[in-house]
């Protein structure tokens, strides 16, 4: 079932001599469940696409379908609706309030919602699955980078949306808890049904994903499916190679 439609996509800053193309013509889907990777360079697209399926930025030309709901044609009021009931985000450095405890951090985009109704029980049960329950009640400034990333992700699920988005999600941590935090996506993305859409510049990063688009000044060059059979180094050394070769 396709949960993201994006047909024709173009996004220009600036007029005449001045404009920058920051999208071109850009086309792709987005199946429910899947985990899928955005690869390029600096410059090359990856954020204006995570903003326009975010609803932050409207296209210059172009459609984006989200769960049916026309991204690109929705007034502030709706747009701000749909970011706070069906789609979660993940950001870098976390974005914890550091006044309210893990538990209150978790179920702050519900009370936003108005969805008290079993909130604690689904965000406790959340928080459990990452391994963190016993820091309910800790503030973030206790926890450690990988414990404030769990936090986060307990944070953009807990309203169950429809697809969560990922900015660099494992930027800031060690190699080894970011693999930690890979894998507890990949699980949340096959066991539980959600949809994630991650932008990294990291073939290492993207190797955990089902599907890697790469991008390239505004384009979509490049869609590859990775191989369930083939390991994360296998999966790395291909998405270097290809992202080497596509990036000159």
């Amino acid at each position: 079932m396709t949960i993201l439609q994006i047909n024709h996509l173009e996004k220009v800053y600036g007029q005449g001599s001045n404009a920058f193309h920051a999208l071109k013509d850009l086309t792709m889907n987005v199946e429910k469940g899947e985990f899928l990777a955005i690869m390029g360079t600096s410059g090359s697209g990856k954020s204006t696409l995570l903003n326009m399926m975010a609803g932050l930025d409207q296209p210059t030309k172009g459609t984006i379908h989200l769960n049916g709901q026309p991204v690109h044609t929705l007034r502030d009021g709706a747009l701000t609706g749909l970011r706070r009931d069906h789609i979660g985000f993940i950001f870098q450095f976390f974005n914890l309030i550091p006044v309210l405890t893990v538990l209150e951090n978790v179920t702050l985009p519900s009370d936003l919602a108005s969805k008290r109704k079993g909130i604690k029980k689904r965000a406790m049960d959340l928080l459990d699955h990452l391994g963190i329950s016993h820091l309910a009640g800790s503030f973030p400034s206790e926890l450690s980078g990988g414990q404030q990333q769990r936090v986060a992700i307990a944070r953009a699920l807990v309203t169950e949306p429809k697809i969560i988005l990922a900015d660099e999600p494992t930027g800031s941590l060690d190699s080894k808890t970011g693999k930690e935090i890979l894998q507890l996506l990949r699980t949340f993305t096959e066991e539980h049904g959600h949809t994630l859409i991650m932008v990294t510049h990291d073939a290492q990063v993207a190797a955990h994903s089902h599907r890697v688009i790469f991008l390239r000044d505004g384009a979509l060059i490049k869609d590859t499916q990775l191989a369930a059979n083939h390991s994360i180094m296998e999966k790395t050394s291909l998405l270097n190679q290809e992202f080497e070769r596509f990036s000159q």
